[in-house]
């Protein structure tokens, strides 16, 4: 059992390290359907929304869907978002 130690005391619970090849990454990256996109203006304001993605073992791509929006699809926050500030993270998890 491994401890952690925080401000208000001693936390018991438990750790272990997952190592993953790359094929088990690209398997579990194949499988996700969701991630979340974070993006910042050029001021550094940041902006964060959930996505739907594909990933080809090199590139993560995502695509505007045809939904009415209140603007046009170059006008979303994130596309002019990436225009002005091109450093995003993409965050794949499971929830």
């Amino acid at each position: 059992m491994n401890r952690w130690r925080s401000e208000k005391g001693f936390l018991a619970g438990r750790a272990s390290l997952v190592t993953w090849n790359r094929e088990q990454v690209f398997e579990r990256l194949k499988q996700a359907r969701v991630a979340r996109l974070a993006t910042a203006d050029a001021e550094g304001r940041p902006h964060l929304v959930p996505i739907c993605f594909a990933y080809d073992g090199r590139c993560f791509y995502t695509s505007i869907d045809r939904k009415r929006k209140k603007t046009s699809p170059e006008n979303l926050t994130r596309a002019r978002n990436i225009r002005a500030n091109p450093n995003v993270s993409l965050l794949v998890d499971e929830y």
